[in-house]
């Protein structure tokens, strides 16, 4: 089926090229012969002048006389059927005419004295029933023609030349008429044939059955060709009417024309157009009010609707707001958040996982949660979060993680769909590695000594009872050093406190240096410090008190500093085979300290 644009244009195109021809014929061809026919005549006058100017020239080179050039011009007349034939002097004056009656009068129009004095030829094609160039009705088509006389150059009057071309005008207007209906018997035929293309395309268009007339009276062409026919048929009837009672005058057969063609196109366009478009247009006004009323109602839906959608814009605004508030406190957490499926994928991450774990794009299927917390290409054995997974039960573990080089604390937490079967499990994990880090620091404020580095007294007894331990296992004795540092006070109090630091830095310094990694050696309080075990065989213990002596000597030798360090030391033996408690052991040390210390100030 044809679109209604196709058509639209289909027919513009043909009234276009219908109309067009006739106008063409009309305004371009007729007058365009018409012009060649006044051109040829004016042509054929010209060289008749020019041959009748040298025969009423005289020898002196002026114009003959009018009584010697009468006869000529009235035979040149009856040779060419001229209509007329007048001579004029240099001034205007007619000297000579066909119409006596006009000899003497004097032509003073622009024309003669701009155009044929200047040796121009001048000429106008006047139709019958107008006026020429003089201001005469004339009776027939005539050319007039104005030819100048000249004679070497100079201007000696004119020669005009009435032309008749009513014989040859109605013998050409015949010529083009008859070559003029071939072209508008095709145009007719073409407008006809788009007439008809328009009514089979009405035929076709939507909502027409096909079992209806084929004339539908509702359709655009249907209308078009009634206005057609009827103004073909009443203006055939009035041009023959015309012709038989020609009127008195141009207005007259205008008006005739005009008052007969609406008399008898009236008729047809009120039966076969206006009545049958009231009653279309009655039955589309019911039509309107129903729609109007159908409007009405759709308009109030509409309007429901309409408050509907915005509530649920509202409700989804809303929603976006609330899943952004979501979002934002997702990721403003700092500890990391992971959701996984049943498959150990990460489908899920806030900023902070994101950043830790290092996770690329989370739309990717394939971001096992293992491989981004432990490195591993499998989940490690005995996972907590495996076991979540599998029980569904929660999950709290704290773990070094070496691939992530944090103390890293994961509560693992099942998720359920909403048949209440496990779908996977959220991740909550928090880096306590700092945490981790204090506590080591907190315990070892506990078990060392501040100043020294070494362990203080709480620290040397749990470890002592591990060393005592391993010593009964292996069933082996062990000796016990305990040493005071000689004069300390008077030192402290002479040198000040910073001095008195000092010497227990470097005592502790000697210690460390002197015994091995492994001995436990440790600050008792004050200036006492002990060490165990200093040897396991009696023998053992003199080298290694000389080693330290010679240590404190050298340290002693190394500057000068206005005292000498000096350490009392004593040594007690344990022996796992007897049941010897801690404090007696370094009761007895103590003893055999203050006995050296004794000794050395009797000397």
């Amino acid at each position: 089926m044809l679109s209604n644009r196709f058509i639209k244009y289909f027919f513009i195109i043909s009234c276009l090229l219908s109309i067009s021809f006739p106008l063409i014929n009309i305004y371009f061809v007729f007058p365009s012969f018409s012009a060649l026919l006044a051109r040829n005549t004016e042509e054929e006058s010209v060289r008749m002048a020019n041959h009748f100017s040298s025969m009423i020239m005289g020898r002196n080179g002026e114009l003959m006389e009018a009584d010697g050039i009468a006869g000529t011009i009235s035979k040149f007349k009856k040779d060419f059927y001229l209509e007329k034939i007048r001579v004029f002097s240099v001034t205007g004056e007619i000297i000579y005419s066909t119409d006596p009656k006009e000899i003497g009068t004097i032509n003073d129009k622009s024309y003669f004295h701009e155009i044929v004095a200047a040796g121009h030829p001048y000429s106008k094609t006047v139709k019958k029933e107008t006026a020429s160039l003089e201001g005469r009705l004339l009776k027939v088509d005539v050319v007039e023609t104005y030819v100048p006389i000249m004679r070497d150059g100079r201007f000696l009057g004119a020669f005009e030349v009435y032309y008749d071309i009513t014989g040859r005008n109605a013998m050409l207007h015949k010529t083009v008429f008859h070559s003029a209906l071939i072209s508008f018997a095709v145009m007719f035929a073409l407008f006809l044939t788009m007439v008809v293309f328009l009514l089979k395309a009405d035929r076709q268009g939507p909502g027409i059955q096909q079992d209806s007339p084929f004339f539908n009276h509702d359709s655009p062409a249907y209308l078009l060709f009634v206005t057609m026919i009827s103004l073909f048929i009443a203006e055939t009837i009035i041009m023959f009417i015309i012709s038989f009672f020609p009127p008195v005058s141009r207005l007259s057969e205008s008006l005739i024309d005009s008052a007969l063609l609406i008399m008898m196109v009236s008729p047809s366009l009120y039966f076969f157009l206006f009545r049958p478009l009231s009653i279309k247009i009655d039955g589309l006004k019911q039509a309107h009010e129903e729609l109007q009323k159908s409007h009405i109602k759709i308009t109030e839906s509409n309007n429901k609707l309409y408050a509907e959608i915005e509530e649920r814009k509202n409700t989804e605004k809303l929603l976006v707001k609330s899943q952004q508030e979501w979002e934002d406190t997702f990721n403003v957490i700092t500890d990391m958040i992971t959701v996984h499926d049943r498959d150990f994928n990460i489908i899920r991450a806030n900023r902070a996982a994101e950043k830790i774990l290092d996770l690329p794009f989370i739309k990717d299927t394939n971001l096992k949660c293992f491989k981004f917390y432990h490195g591993t290409d499998t989940p490690p054995q005995g996972c907590p979060s495996c076991n979540c997974l599998t029980s569904g039960k929660p999950a709290v573990f704290e773990v070094f993680e070496p691939h992530l080089q944090r103390h890293i604390e994961i509560r693992a937490l099942p998720r359920f769909d909403t048949n209440n079967q496990i779908e996977g499990l959220i991740h909550v994990v928090r880096d306590i590695t700092e945490r981790k880090d204090m506590e080591d620091k907190l315990k070892s404020m506990s078990l060392t000594d501040e100043l020294t580095g070494l362990y203080n007294r709480r620290g040397f007894f749990s470890l002592l009872e591990q060393q005592i331990k391993e010593i009964r296992r292996q069933k082996v004795k062990a000796y016990l050093l305990y040493a005071d540092i000689d004069n300390f006070k008077v030192i402290n109090d002479s040198f000040g406190h910073c001095t008195g630091d000092l010497i227990l830095i470097e005592t502790a310094n000697i210690l460390r240096t002197t015994y091995r990694e492994s001995d436990l050696i440790a600050r008792l309080g004050g200036d006492e410090f002990v060490v165990f075990p200093v040897g396991h065989e009696e023998s053992q213990i003199g080298p290694i008190i000389g080693r330290l002596q010679k240590n404190i000597d050298a340290f002693n030798e190394l500057e000068e500093r206005g005292y000498k360090l000096s350490i009392s030391m004593g040594v007690a033996p344990y022996d796992p085979t007897e049941s010897t408690a801690i404090d007696d052991l370094l009761a007895e040390a103590d003893r055999r300290m203050y006995e050296i210390k004794r000794q050395k100030q009797e000397v």
